[in-house]
């Protein structure tokens, strides 16, 4: 039961770690670019939405979080801590698999490499 309880726990806090590395910045900026230049006042919108209700998902998740810990039981075991991982982790594969169906009809601008563009001015600083 143990066993079980800690690999679901590795395999939430895994989805979740990769999710906030991957997903979350590519939420902001593929939603950015939807919005043309004429539509400044719908994009501001976008990020101060996707600000407010990231925070506001960050604060449901450090409130519910000890209460799931604590007062919930799986597994056979005191506490049901598996459950803290699996909510976000499922959060982030909804918000994956979204991406991934929603990818043909979002539009997509191309960016450019910033790491060879930071390597390009070291190199030019340097000699």
């Amino acid at each position: 039961k143990l066993k079980i309880s800690r690999a679901l726990s590795n395999i939430g806090l895994g989805i979740t770690t990769i999710g906030s590395g991957c997903i979350k910045p590519c939420v902001y900026t593929i939603g950015g670019d939807q919005f043309n230049s004429q539509e400044i006042k719908f994009l501001r919108f976008h990020y101060v939405l996707n600000y407010f209700v990231h925070n506001c998902g960050s604060i449901i998740g450090k409130l519910t979080s000890p209460i799931f810990r604590a007062d919930l039981k799986c597994f056979g075991g005191d506490d049901c801590y598996p459950l803290v991982f699996a909510i976000p982790g499922i959060m982030m594969m909804i918000a994956a698999l979204s991406l991934l169906i929603g990818r043909k009809i979002l539009i997509r601008n191309e960016a450019e490499n910033m790491m060879l563009r930071v390597l390009g001015c070291i190199w030019v600083s340097e000699n």
